[in-house]
């Protein structure tokens, strides 16, 4: 007998959702935080939800806003990929990096002075997509940090 091949996970965008009454309840609950709207310069101009964000129609606008990558590599060099949960929204079951987000238009999110705010939006994420306490990332060595990527070593 012939194995059937395993169909490649479906990446979904909003815009191919509008009806969000069948998706997991906590991943529309997680569409309605406030992320950071920047202009070109990366200047913070408002906030918007993160729904609307992520609409091509308003992404075809020039929406845009701050969304950070974490890659997490262990002592032997070791990248830490993660597969999306397949209540996920956008690209179900795809693997990724370690971690994307994005930081949140509140006070402690929005400190850009060493690039505070987007880290401590990265602890807020490990933390609760891979149960990472933040003192573990805090006290890991940062290779690279920038306003959108942060690599860290553990």
């Amino acid at each position: 007998k012939k194995k059937k091949k395993k169909k490649p996970p479906v990446c979904r965008t909003l815009v191919s959702i509008m009806d969000l009454s069948n998706l997991d309840a906590t991943q529309v609950k997680l569409l309605k935080e406030e992320c950071i709207l920047v202009d070109e310069n990366d200047r913070v101009i408002g906030s918007e939800s993160k729904k609307n964000c992520h609409l091509n129609s308003n992404i075809r606008a020039g929406m845009l806003h701050r969304a950070f990558s974490v890659f997490l590599f262990n002592t032997k060099g070791e990248l830490l990929l993660q597969q999306r949960a397949t209540a996920k929204i956008t690209f179900p079951e795809c693997f990724t990096n370690t971690c994307c987000s994005h930081p949140l238009y509140h006070p402690s999110e929005l400190e850009e002075e060493g690039n505070v705010g987007v880290r401590r939006a990265a602890q807020r994420k490990l933390n609760h997509e891979l149960g990472i306490p933040n003192d573990q990332v805090a006290n890991g060595r940062t290779i690279c940090s920038g306003p959108h990527c942060i690599i860290v070593c553990l």
